[in-house]
């Protein structure tokens, strides 16, 4: 069938467009009440198992003498101290520990005691961070900087001690995370990708759930810092910014998303361009152009395709991610069967169908630019049209 017109009835025209982005534009935003999460105090670092304290008592044997211990916190959160046994420090800060120990030595053991507690060693956490491009790097984070801006922050340092663009001391002294997000919401990582500040934590344990930040969001920071902390083998993904683009597709020689200037709008002449124009001598009429409104609904506008080509009406503006569509029409339709399927001659004109040469056509106007052009130049023979043509005798062949 020649006909590929779409429905008209399901599209509007670009002023019914504007009217109903106004209308949206006008509606009072609908308040939602989130629930923020408070400004609170970075917790101390607590002690985990595999840590080594170092603990110094005054006044256990006599009163000023020191007694020095190094002790691993075991599995079970527990340091076994000489004389007293077992104290369970596991999930501790240093002036928790300092109090547990002296409570299990005073007064069972000892009057008085004068202790100090300090971390002399931490076990360690190994993350993967993937960044835009598929870069990878190994992260190694003590006990107190297993969040994701500590491992972000460490990357970064290690990208910025080879030197890539985009990444230098400054970048880093501006607070590591900053890097990340950019002054612009995005900074350059990763081979030149382009990140977009949004980071997504994919834990090893599929008990856990996968977390996702924000870093342009203040109350997604607080959220990464107060997070439980990450796993060995946990995954840190840096996701790259989305480039604002127009998609175009129909009856253009290069259909595809194009590009969207900085100041967010794209015209429909450069849009066209942009998807290597026009397929030559179809002519399309008209476009469908498909918008999301401000309110989620989806718009199908139906724009006058000629007159805008040709001048006669102003040019569109597009948006990010509106599609732009140039679609057959039965004229298109038809005159693509022309061109296919018609062969003019000082003798008169042909016409002929031949599904063959229709697939070979189509194969060649899909992967060569001037397939289109040989083809035409094909149909185009001067001459005796080949329908009109006698088939030639065979070759004679000697006894």
């Amino acid at each position: 069938m020649l006909c590929g017109c779409p429905p008209q009835g399901t599209r509007i025209t670009l002023a019914e467009l504007h009217r109903l982005e106004q209308q949206a534009a006008a509606l009072e935003p609908v308040q939602i009440d989130t629930a923020k999460l408070s400004l609170t105090e970075i917790q101390r670092y607590q002690v985990q198992p595999g840590d080594v304290l170092s603990i110094t008592l005054i006044g256990m044997t006599a009163q000023y003498d020191q007694n020095v211990f190094r002790l691993r916190v075991d599995r079970d959160g527990t340091i076994n101290m000489p004389q007293v046994g077992r104290v369970k420090v596991a999930g501790l800060d240093l002036d928790s520990v300092e109090q547990a120990v002296y409570a299990a030595h005073v007064p069972k053991y000892v009057k008085d005691l004068s202790l100090f507690v300090e971390l002399s060693d931490v076990e360690s956490t190994t993350v993967v961070v993937m960044f835009p491009g598929g870069q990878s790097r190994l992260v190694t984070l003590p006990q107190n900087e297993r969040n994701v801006l500590y491992a972000l922050a460490r990357t970064i340092i290690r990208v910025a001690a080879v030197g890539p663009a985009g990444l230098g001391p400054a970048g880093v002294g501006a607070g590591g995370a900053g890097a990340v997000g950019g002054a612009a919401g995005a900074g350059l990582l990763g081979g030149g990708a382009v990140a977009s500040g949004r980071v997504r934590v994919q834990p090893i344990d599929p008990a856990r759930p996968t977390l996702t930040y924000d870093l342009r969001d203040i109350n997604d920071v607080r959220r990464a810092l107060l997070a439980p902390p990450l796993q060995s083998g946990d995954m840190v993904v840096v996701e790259p910014l989305d480039t604002p683009a127009v998609y175009v597709m129909g009856l253009v020689n290069a259909p595809g998303p194009v590009a969207v200037a900085p100041d967010g709008t794209l015209s429909l002449v450069r849009a066209i361009a942009s998807a290597g124009g026009l397929r030559d001598f179809l002519l399309p009429s008209e476009a469908t152009l498909w918008r999301r409104l401000p309110n989620g609904e989806q718009a199908r506008v139906r724009i006058e395709l000629a007159q805008v080509m040709s001048g006669e009406i102003p040019d569109v503006t597009l948006k990010a991610g509106d599609v732009l569509d140039v679609p057959h029409t039965p004229e298109t339709r038809f005159r693509e069967w022309v061109l296919l399927n018609v062969r003019v001659g000082p003798f008169g004109v042909g016409a002929f169908y031949d599904p063959v040469t229709v697939l070979t056509f189509r194969e060649d106007d899909r992967g060569d630019e001037v397939g289109f052009g040989r083809a035409l130049r094909d149909t185009l023979r001067f001459g005796i049209p080949s329908v009109l043509l006698p088939t030639p005798a065979p070759p004679a062949t000697t006894p």
